[in-house]
This record gives structure tokens, C-alpha cells and sequence, in this order.
């Protein structure tokens, strides 16, 4: 009887699995060509991978250069993926049945896992509560914050570029990114926090160290995950950093409550009030605040670090900016139509995120539903897509597309017809450095005056030069593209302190008053 029993079980479980089988075979797949398929008898993607892990941009250029309107699929580090052409970009950009949370943070990261927690809050409705206080409140009060962001850039530039009058080698990456943060929580958390050193490591560390953990996990399968991160010292860490987060947020709200029930009056206008005016629903503070680190600092550093290597690699376009900011500041003073008045500086930066943007495809989208593109491409449940970002360089779009050219935009924004579109902020499918269509970033304004901001210190506060022979090299990660972490940048401080501190003090009040 037993052996009947245990007969019957092996039948039934061979069943199970020959039925999930045929259930595979006979799903839809994607259509597109798959570039790099997995050998016979290969059970991992691994080589697959491997394969275009660090040529994902020449592969792009190369399919497109003979395809220009025919998508491809890749197994990328993340699963299979079908990359369109920019011209497919319109047809996608507004599409509900696609989703860029679920892609960005569901399919990347382990949202049910301890530590991982700010990528369940960037998921939930689709980032509905950080979408509304990007745009009803961040994007609102933009010229209201061009004071403290003036003010905090000063000290922090001074604090990590130094004042030594000699030349002198500073890292770029690892410089920019704790002044790019203390700058950030000055506006989304306020003076106290961003001067808290606790507060400014976890949220500068945060977003690689996650990265590095999901990594790691993804390695094994899915139905372990959970077991291997309550044994893995590195997982275990991540899950700290995000409970010492919740130490130094928490205790603040927590006043604020009891002030607000005391009827004290005390208003506060910081991105914690935001989302507790907004929320809906329960949320955990401490974790949205990491996510909204994850989402601004790296990519703001990384934007920050290329322009100024290449305004270093040419030196002839620093004294026109130098000249256009002095100008400017004096007739405007710090506010954001000074910002906006400073087209060769917007047009600098603009170039520079066209010719090294963070992502050699963006857009990235999970299909919430089997969908059929128009020209026949299948996209499947559970599918990811992107854009190739290729036409950023593209000869056939940009005169000398290789070719760095600051007065590129400046130019275009002298002809009525392109000033909108040749804005740092604006994107199309010809400039995706900010993504394109209905999860275009809703932050783009404020890293746009954010990173105008600090860079019209460094001009006029600093002489910079690239060291002899050095040549900084992008990381290039499947569709990846980061500045040079190792690329350091000789800089030495100015005598004076040149027209932006007297302006940061003396023309402020102009601004606070308006």
C-alpha cells in the first residue's frame, strides 16, 4: 500500500511538472531577434550575459546602424529584454498597459525582503504619493528654494573642494557625491538633517550598497532569496542602514505630530510635511526619503561629474560661462529666472548628458498585459522593454553628433521655434537623458537648477584642469553608463571669492521678498 502511495506521488509530481512544461513552451514569447540566446544544453543565462555585459552600447549601435526601425531583444543582467528604436519611443511613452515602477524596482530589486524596503514604497500605485509631491509641492516652489539651495551650496563646496590656492588632485565621484547629498537634504529635509552625518552617509551609501545586494541575491533562485539574505552579512547590513534611517526620521515626525496636537503653529516646509500632507494611506517615512536618495543623487552626481570633465577637456568655453554667470547674477541675483537666463550654462550641461547620458537605453517599462506593438512586435506579460537612447548621437539628428559642442543647445535656444525643446529639462525621443513621455522624472526641474547651482560655484570659485595624461573611461554595465569612478580632477581655489558669496548674502533678501 505504501509503495502504491509513493507511486502515485511521483506520478502526480511528474505530471505537475510535465503540465508546467508545456505550459512554457506554449506561451507567447517576444518576437524580436534575441542577439545573444542561450547554447544547447546551457541552463543559465550567465554566459548569455556575460557576453554583452560590458559592449551593451556598441551592440545597440551596431544593430541599429543597420536596423534603424527594427527592435531586438538582449538577455541583460536582468532577463530578457526588447530594445526599440527611438522612433518606436512616441508609441510607447503614455501607454497605462506598461509599467516603469514595477520594471524599475519589482523586477530589479526584492521588495519583500528586509532592507529593500524604500523599493516597496517607490512601487506602491505606481509611486503615486512621491509623483504628487514631486509636482505639487517640489516643482511648485522651485524659486522659494533657490535661497537655501544657494546658501548650502556655498558651505558644502567650500567644505569638500577645500581652500588650498594650489593645485591639488581631488576624486571626482566620491567628492561630488556627499555634496550632492548634503545640497539635496537640505531641500528635501531641512538644515539640521543636512548636517548630520548619520543622516548623509546612509542616504549617499544607500543606493550602490542596494544595488550591490540585489546583485548578489539574484544569483539564487527566487524561492530562497528570503532564507539567503536572513544568513548573508551583506543583506543584514543594508537592512541596518534602512532601521538607522528610521532612528533619525522617525523621532522628527514623531515631534511634529505632538506639536501639530498641541496646536503650536510650527510650519515646516520640507518634502517629510509633503508626504504626510499626501499620504493616503499608511507609508513608512524613513523608507521614501531612501528612495527619493535612490532616485536624485547618483544621477545628479552623475551629470555633475561629466560636465566638468568636459569643460575641463575644453577650457576654451569657461570664460564665456564664467562671464554669462557674473552677468546674469548681477542683474537677477539667486533666483530661478537667473537659472533660466543662463542658456550657455544650461546648453553646456545638456550637451554633456547627450553624449554620456546614465543609460545606453531608457524607458524601461514592464508589460502589465500581452501587447502587440504596431509594426508587429510582440510584447508579452511579464516582458520588459526599453528605448535605445542611440539617436543622442546620431549624425543623421545632430551636426558632428561624436563631437562635444557647448553652444550646441545655446544655439538652438536663439531660434523662437526650439527654445522650449533645447532646454536642459525638456526631453524627446532625440534627447531621452531624462527619460521620455508619462514616467518622464518628475524631478527633472529641480536637478536641473540643483546641478546649474553648484557648477556656477565651481566655475567661479575654482580653476580646474584634467591631470597630463589622464583620460577619464565610463563604466559601461549592460545598459548602464556611469561616469569614471576613478577619475580624479586637479582644482585649486580662486584668491578671491569672486561675485557668488557676496551675491549668496547680499541679493538673497531679493528673492525672499518676491
Amino acid at each position: 500500500m505504501e509503495d502504491f502511495r509513493f507511486d502515485m506521488l511521483i506520478y502526480f509530481l511528474g505530471f505537475v511538472i510535465l503540465g508546467r512544461a508545456v505550459q512554457w513552451f506554449l506561451r507567447p514569447k517576444p518576437n524580436a531577434p534575441l542577439l545573444n540566446p542561450r547554447r544547447f544544453f546551457e541552463f543559465s543565462d550567465s554566459r548569455a550575459v556575460s557576453e554583452i555585459l560590458y559592449s551593451t552600447r556598441q551592440v545597440l549601435e551596431d544593430w541599429f546602424s543597420k536596423y534603424p526601425t527594427k527592435p531586438m531583444r538582449l538577455i541583460a543582467d536582468l532577463g530578457q529584454i526588447t530594445i526599440l528604436p527611438p522612433s518606436m519611443a512616441d508609441e510607447i511613452k503614455n501607454d497605462p498597459r506598461l509599467s516603469f515602477i514595477k520594471a524599475s524596482t519589482e523586477s530589479a530589486f526584492h521588495i519583500t525582503i528586509p532592507g529593500f524596503e524604500p523599493f516597496r514604497e517607490g512601487a506602491k500605485n505606481e509611486a503615486a504619493l512621491i509623483k504628487n509631491v514631486l509636482h505639487k509641492h517640489l516643482n511648485k516652489t522651485l524659486n522659494h528654494i533657490t535661497t537655501p539651495l544657494a546658501e548650502e551650496t556655498c558651505l558644502a563646496v567650500q567644505e569638500y573642494f577645500g581652500s588650498d590656492q594650489g593645485w591639488h588632485r581631488v576624486p571626482l565621484r566620491d567628492t561630488l557625491v556627499p555634496l550632492v547629498t548634503r545640497i539635496s537634504t537640505r531641500i528635501f529635509l531641512g538644515q539640521d538633517l543636512c548636517r548630520n552625518q548619520e543622516w548623509l552617509r546612509i542616504a549617499a551609501s544607500y543606493s550602490s550598497t542596494s544595488a550591490e545586494v540585489a546583485n548578489h541575491l539574484r544569483r539564487w533562485p527566487k524561492p530562497l532569496r528570503y532564507m539567503v539574505s536572513l544568513l548573508s552579512p551583506e543583506c543584514q547590513n543594508l537592512a541596518k542602514q534602512v532601521r538607522n534611517a528610521r532612528a533619525l526620521i522617525n523621532p522628527i515626525l514623531e515631534r511634529r505630530r505632538v506639536e501639530e496636537g498641541q496646536e503650536k503653529g510650527t510650519s515646516y516646509n520640507d518634502s517629510l510635511e509633503w508626504f504626510e500632507r499626501y499620504a493616503r494611506e499608511a507609508y513608512d517615512p524613513a523608507a521614501t526619503q531612501l528612495f527619493l536618495s535612490v532616485v536624485s543623487i547618483h544621477t545628479t552626481t552623475d551629470l555633475l561629474c561629466q560636465a566638468l570633465e568636459d569643460i575641463s577637456s575644453h577650457p576654451e568655453i569657461i570664460k564665456p560661462l564664467q562671464h554669462e554667470i557674473r552677468e546674469v547674477l548681477k542683474q537677477e541675483g539667486w533666483n530661478t529666472k537667473a537659472l533660466y537666463k543662463m542658456k550657455l550654462l544650461d546648453s553646456v550641461l545638456k550637451e554633456s548628458q547627450r553624449l554620456k547620458p546614465v543609460q545606453h537605453a531608457t524607458m524601461l517599462r514592464l508589460a502589465l498585459e500581452d501587447i502587440t506593438l504596431e509594426d508587429g512586435t510582440f510584447i508579452p506579460k511579464g516582458h520588459q522593454i526599453s528605448v535605445s537612447c542611440h539617436a543622442m548621437r546620431d549624425n543623421e539628428i545632430y551636426e558632428n553628433a561624436s563631437s562635444w559642442d557647448g553652444y550646441r543647445f545655446y544655439r538652438q535656444r536663439e531660434l523662437s521655434a526650439n527654445e522650449h525643446k533645447a532646454q536642459l529639462s525638456s526631453t524627446s525621443p532625440e534627447h531621452m537623458g531624462f527619460g521620455y513621455g508619462l514616467h518622464v522624472c518628475p524631478g527633472r526641474f529641480f536637478a536641473a537648477n540643483e546641478v546649474k547651482v553648484i557648477m556656477m560655484y565651481l566655475l567661479l570659485q575654482y580653476d580646474r584642469r584634467t591631470p597630463p595624461g589622464s583620460q577619464p573611461k565610463p563604466l559601461s554595465w549592460c545598459t548602464t553608463w556611469a561616469t569614471d569612478p576613478t577619475f580624479e580632477l586637479e582644482v585649486r581655489r580662486k584668491g578671491s571669492d569672486d561675485i557668488p558669496v557676496e551675491l549668496s548674502h547680499n541679493t538673497l533678501s531679493r528673492e525672499s521678498e518676491s
